[in-house]
């Protein structure tokens, strides 16, 4: 049936393109294996799909060349036929040698990579659950990742994400990571709470080292310590200098100490005098017996 848009009577000047339409619906490509997320991932992609359609094409008309009358085009073009308003469907390779002002080689591609993209964000997310389903204690070990905050742990996971899979090394490293950090955490709060505000000013303050660390500043590397004290609170003080404390001693010295605005069981020390250290008792014990 001839049309306004058929060749014959055909004017490009009474059209604009507004964009360019992938025309195959998105295919799932997860065969029989129908894990929930996959499926629902794949149900957003398609939904999304059918309202980029009707959006474009409000009358549904995508499925044949207005211009040439070919039917089952896959790359399609929406334009506005100006004189009525509507919205007509002319097929790729139309478009192309009609040379429209307003055509656009970048936009064509776009459309195709929106596709592909599509296309390829459902493989991924089939082939990670694949690899969940196969790879036993995994989805238990995803659950706890969640709560995670690590990030090497969010790192993994999102190279999981990105590829469907892990290595054998990823996977355990992963594991070691959130095993490590939960064992941390369930320490922490097993500790006794201070019930009193760590040290303020000039005092002396006696307890254990459980951690040091080599900080540099304008002034050079300085080691510094953080100590856990009698009373739970914890300092993070300069190591002395005439001390050869090290992580699991036991120190007592004098520093100036500013209690910290957010923590009021946590303070920092400067300037330190060393009184006295002693190592843990099972290094002395090995000293005697040696």
């Amino acid at each position: 049936m001839s049309t306004i848009h058929n060749p014959s009577q055909f004017n490009p000047a009474d059209y604009v393109i507004i964009d360019y339409f992938d025309n195959r619906a998105p295919q799932f490509s997860g065969g029989s294996f129908q894990h929930a997320g996959a499926v629902e991932a794949f149900n957003a992609v398609r939904d999304a799909w059918l309202a980029e359609r009707d959006t474009l094409f409000p009358e549904r008309n995508c499925y044949r060349c207005e211009h040439c009358g070919q039917a089952n085009v896959r790359w399609v073009v929406a334009a506005k036929h100006i004189p009525t308003g509507k919205h007509v469907c002319f097929g790729n390779e139309c478009t192309f040698r009609l040379g429209f002002a307003s055509q656009s080689d970048f936009r064509a591609a776009q459309a195709r990579q929106r596709s592909e993209a599509r296309a390829e964000s459902i493989r991924r997310l089939v082939a990670r659950e694949h690899f969940i389903a196969a790879t036993h204690g995994l989805a238990e070990l995803l659950a706890r990742a969640e709560k995670s905050t690590n990030p090497f742990v969010r790192d993994v996971v999102a190279k999981l994400d990105r590829w469907g899979s892990l290595s054998s090394a990823q996977t355990s490293a992963l594991k070691n990571a959130i095993d490590r950090d939960e064992q941390r955490a369930a320490e922490k709060a097993a500790e006794p709470q201070p019930t009193t505000p760590a040290p303020e000013g000039r005092v002396q303050i006696s307890g254990k080292v459980i951690a040091t660390k080599v900080v540099d500043s304008q002034f050079g590397a300085t080691v510094k310590f953080l100590v856990r004290l009698a009373d739970h609170n914890k300092v993070w003080v300069t190591k002395p200098s005439a001390s050869n404390a090290e992580r699991g001693w036991t120190i007592t010295l004098r520093a100036k100490f500013e209690r910290s605005d957010r923590d009021e069981h946590f303070s920092f020390g400067s300037r330190p005098h060393l009184i006295d250290e002693q190592p843990p008792v099972v290094a002395v014990a090995a000293e005697v017996a040696a």
